[in-house]
């Protein structure tokens, strides 16, 4: 572990141990906002319908769907943080959040 700190300190300094949080961060906003909300609306519309409260497996039903719609809707932003913490190569292009993002889209595709 300490030839891992050592590579990391000496190649990026003490920012190299932060690459990727800018995007991790500006992610969950997004994340969080979509999941809370879809929730909300999933569990209004049940709670409408049956006319009654829901049940605890209604409930963690209606939680599973919000996180995977949230989840699908900012893939892209975890795709991008998982290559800046990568190991620094130019092939990989992760220098910032823009040219990881380009780069991704340019190999990979959209």
């Amino acid at each position: 572990w300490q030839g891992v700190f050592h590579d990391i300190y000496s190649r990026r300094g003490i920012g190299g141990f932060y690459r990727g949080l800018f995007v991790t961060l500006a992610g969950i906003i997004p994340y969080t906002g979509v999941a809370w909300t879809v929730k909300g609306k999933l569990n209004d519309r049940i709670r409408q319908m049956k006319k009654r409260k829901l049940f605890a497996l209604e409930k963690l039903a209606c939680g599973a769907c919000a996180g995977l719609i949230a989840q699908g809707m900012t893939y892209p932003l975890e795709m991008v943080r998982r290559r800046m913490q990568m190991p620094t190569s130019d092939k990989l292009g992760n220098s910032s959040v823009r040219n990881t993002l380009q780069t991704l889209v340019r190999k990979e595709g959209f």
